[in-house]
């Protein structure tokens, strides 16, 4: 006797009842979910995902170091120290959510290397001459948006994915699954998604993933490692590290964010153009110490060798304090005149005024 379902015998039975349980059997085996099935997997990720970060604003203290070498020499160093300013997921420029808003920079001098790369950029920006170029960490949160709208996770077709195992970081970090995925169309994404306990995604390591390096003024691919952390139930991005050699350029930067100090943030439409003109030109403000606090934080830090190659005519101590003060780009010239300082009235107490309601905050 066959076994095969017979959907014509099945509906020859009379009555709705039958009628509804035909299709709550329909339902059911559409609907299953296979745990070795990659595409199940992530779906199911994903939608927990979307389902639990904060869908608006939220303020979060955060701490940032980058650093840059030039044909092996580092060029320039820059650590911050302030608040994570998201404007929600769905804000006025969706890739534009995230900024940094910093309480303090430690900013290096910039060495002659590091600016003779910024040369071929004057023209297609239209300059005559810059004293650096605009914050990278910048390129870093539109890096992660443009992946958080448009990669895998939103949108799966076009991928190649793979579950791949791998007991030893599941021991060490608790995670559930490892899904590798590859961009088929034009290969820009490429990496894995490690998903944790309730199948929340925890990490994603990326081989590879756009970014615009504006020490080049265009796109890049690069390295990257985001990590997230489940806190009363909602998920965040609480660290992002990038990296890259290319062209001569040795680049590392990383952002850890903590847990949100503010949920459900209105963003109002002024307050996120504010903080998008500032983020572009941010004021330099220096204290003391963060070197040797953030060596302890960022293992990568080699604080003997940015010495050396950094402290040519004076200390890094006495470069952060002498660029205290001051717009992060100090000058830009072009042949329509000087642009700097561009925010000093217009902006900068209104970042103050943030910035003293986020550090009430904390205390």
């Amino acid at each position: 006797m066959s076994s095969k379902f017979d959907k014509n015998a099945f509906l020859s039975f009379s009555g709705p009842m039958t009628l509804l349980l035909f299709l709550v059997f329909l339902i059911s085996s559409c609907s299953s979910f296979d745990p070795d099935n990659p595409e199940d997997v992530l779906r199911k990720a994903a939608r927990n995902y979307f389902n639990t970060i904060y869908e608006l604003g939220y303020i979060a203290p955060a701490k940032y170091a980058e650093q840059a070498k030039v044909d092996g020499v580092y060029g320039a160093l820059t650590l911050k120290k302030g608040y994570l300013h998201s404007a929600g997921y769905d804000c006025m420029i969706p890739v534009a959510n995230f900024s940094f808003i910093a309480s303090e920079i430690a900013k290096s001098n910039r060495s002659e290397a590091w600016l003779d790369l910024l040369e071929h950029s004057y023209e297609i920006l239209e300059f005559d001459y810059m004293s650096d170029i605009q914050p990278i960490i910048n390129s870093t949160f539109t890096m992660f948006r443009f992946f958080e709208k448009n990669g895998v996770m939103a949108d799966r077709k076009n991928y190649e994915l793979e579950l791949v195992q791998k007991p030893e970081i599941y021991n060490a970090h608790n995670y559930l699954k490892t899904i590798r995925f590859k961009d088929l169309d034009i290969a820009n994404y490429e990496g894995e998604i490690y998903i944790g306990a309730d199948y929340n995604v925890s990490r994603i390591v990326f081989d590879r993933v756009p970014f615009y390096q504006p020490v080049f003024q265009r796109w890049i691919l690069v390295q990257a490692d985001v990590r997230f952390t489940l806190y009363n139930e909602k998920l965040f991005v609480s660290e992002i590290t990038v990296s890259h050699n290319r062209s001569g350029v040795e680049f590392k930067s990383s952002i850890l964010v903590q847990e949100p100090l503010e949920k459900s943030r209105a963003v109002t439409d002024n307050e996120f153009r504010i903080v998008e003109r500032y983020k572009g030109n941010p004021l330099v403000s220096y204290s003391g110490g963060l070197l040797e606090e953030y060596s302890n934080i960022f293992n990568w830090l080699d604080t003997t060798a940015l010495r050396n190659d950094l402290e040519k005519n004076s200390s890094l101590e006495d470069q952060f304090t002498n660029n205290s003060g001051k717009p992060f780009l100090q000058i830009i010239s072009t042949r329509r005149g000087d642009l700097t300082p561009i925010y000093e009235n217009e902006v900068y107490p209104e970042i103050l005024s943030l910035l003293g309601y986020f550090q009430s905050l904390s205390l």
